[in-house]
């Protein structure tokens, strides 16, 4: 018996170098596997109210030296106004990445010790309906849940799909993994949502990150200037 996991399996081994533009194996259509996809996700789709805080972060400031410095305005904490390829968008494709508190926000850039950052509070103007991978899309009792497997295999499939999204990559851009996440940015987007919510692999377990598909969702309020006191690492080896 075909499982939701199953399903997405193609999703998750597909390999960047057998792909053309949006092709999927196995599926005879990119068009068929999007309505699928759109299909399982639906369980996962929230709406946020007006109003709702989130934070951005940038290394730097205005100003010659650690003794003489400010944040950046708020002006310039937006996205590149060119939206060069990221995780959920291609080249050119309008999308705002930001996080639900201001240590995820700092977490997301990476500082080191001592580095001074810019963050900035924004607000959303509307509400919004978006795909949340960050909360388990309901509560699933085994002895009355009629699609037991199916509903297991939901909640593991938005798991998956939250951990590939936050993912950090150590080179850069990686385009396998990109192809694979553009795809899916461009799945909810065709669902007419405004953006997705998952989990920060950088502040862990408790950071939270949103992928905005409309900046101008947000307003941009105070910018603040904000060192940062402690680094901490762990590591395994890996060959």
């Amino acid at each position: 018996m075909s499982t939701a996991y199953d399903k997405w399996l193609a999703f998750w081994v597909v390999d960047d170098r057998l792909l053309s533009e949006w092709d999927m194996p196995g599926v005879s259509s990119v068009g068929v596997f999007i309505d699928n996809a759109a299909d399982h996700l639906r369980s996962f789709i929230q709406l946020i109210p007006s109003g709702r805080r989130f934070w951005r972060a940038r290394a730097g400031y205005v100003g010659q030296s650690n003794w003489d410095c400010r944040p950046f305005p708020s002006g310039e904490m937006g996205s590149n106004p060119d939206y060069p390829a990221s995780r959920l968008n291609r080249s050119g494709e309008a999308i705002l990445y930001c996080a639900e508190d201001e240590k995820t926000a700092i977490s997301e850039i990476r500082p080191g010790r001592g580095y001074i950052c810019t963050t900035c509070e924004l607000i959303l103007v509307k509400e919004v309906e978006i795909l949340d991978l960050a909360t388990a899309p309901e509560n699933i009792n085994p002895f009355t849940c009629v699609n037991l497997s199916w509903r297991l295999d939901l909640r593991r499939i938005g798991r998956n799909l939250s951990a590939l999204i936050g993912e950090p990559m150590s080179r850069g851009e990686d385009r396998a993994l990109y192809r694979k996440t553009q795809l899916f940015g461009h799945i909810v987007r065709a669902m007419g949502l405004k953006g997705i919510r998952f989990l920060s692999s950088l502040n862990s377990p408790c950071g939270v990150n949103f992928a905005l598909f409309d900046p101008t969702l947000v307003a941009f309020s105070s910018t603040s200037l904000v060192k940062v006191t402690t680094a901490e690492i762990a590591y395994e080896t890996l060959a």
